[in-house]
């Protein structure tokens, strides 16, 4: 072959790969917003194919929504195929993350680290920012979603993971009227020092009004704390950290204290996926948030 006939096909070649046309995910939507205090946010929206019930959808807000959104939405549309044999109901799915240029922010915190976390003495600065992220999320973005599509308010879900999780939990102890239900799979108990228990401890000692229509999953992997074999071979300064997150341990007692507060109280529910760790458990915990906060 000739060069001018190679520089040709390479040419026709890269043309080629030009015209490529990116993944599109159809009934779905993205945008970005700006909280008051000025920070970016990422929104995917997605819907289904079967009109709004008269009293609007129900709908789950997933954070991390780069990596929850995809797999919730590829799930909720299997279900929704099923038609009469679907174990969910059809919803709005809501994915939220960040510009990637928004990330980290100016104060050398990513997003997450700031929205997700409690304050908490001795913690980085820059976090402890949940209050006003839900905020944003109870003023600006539902009404914005609300807008677009009809919304049944009183069927709202939340899921996080890992301090998505914590910021779950924060959400289910601080206002717990916002959402029907919780979905906090690994969370960060051990943030703060356990700064989330103090907010249990307050939740527990005063329920309010409507908490036993609330509902509240916890998951966790099995391999998301190490034994005392593993630890004891650790480097010092890696060991108080490892028993201090006791992943497994922490989200199993604080289901069992809340599962306890009786019939005043939320309806609780706990999942230990065996074999998986605190990457692996993502997947089949979106899949069972899925399934809790949209079950018909």
């Amino acid at each position: 072959m000739s060069r001018r006939a190679l520089v040709a096909a390479m040419l026709t070649g890269t043309a080629a790969r030009a015209a490529d046309l990116p993944i599109t995910l159809p009934r779905s939507a993205t945008w970005d917003m700006r909280s008051t205090a000025g920070h970016r946010h990422r929104i995917l929206l997605g819907w289904p194919k079967a009109p709004a019930p008269p009293g609007g959808y129900p709908a789950l807000l997933l954070l991390d929504g780069h990596t929850s959104f995809p797999i919730a939405t590829a799930l909720a549309r299997q279900q929704e195929a099923r038609g009469a044999q679907s174990l969910t109901e059809p919803a709005v799915l809501v994915g939220l993350t960040y510009p990637e240029e928004a990330a980290p922010s100016g104060d050398g915190v990513d997003g997450r680290s700031r929205d997700y976390t409690l304050p908490a003495a001795g913690a980085p600065a820059g976090t402890g920012g949940a209050d006003a992220f839900l905020d944003f999320v109870e003023q600006l973005l539902l009404p914005d979603i609300a807008a677009r599509l009809p919304l049944d308010r009183d069927r709202l879900a939340l899921f996080g993971h890992s301090y998505g999780g914590l910021c779950a939990l924060h959400a289910f102890f601080t206002r717990p009227a916002l959402f029907r239900a919780t979905i906090a799979a690994s969370p960060s108990i051990w943030w703060g020092n356990g700064a989330v228990l103090a907010e249990e401890s307050r939740f527990a000692g005063a329920l309010p009004p409507g908490t036993a229509r609330r509902r509240l999953l916890i998951t966790v992997g099995s391999r998301e704390q190490r034994s005392a074999e593993e630890i004891a071979a650790l480097p010092p300064a890696r060991q108080e950290r490892a028993r201090m997150s006791n992943m497994v341990g922490r989200a199993g007692d604080l289901a069992a204290r809340l599962s306890g507060l009786g019939p005043e109280g939320p309806e609780v529910a706990f999942v230990n996926f065996p074999g998986e760790d605190h990457g692996s458990v993502i997947a089949p915990a979106i899949g069972r948030a899925v399934r809790f906060a949209l079950a018909r």
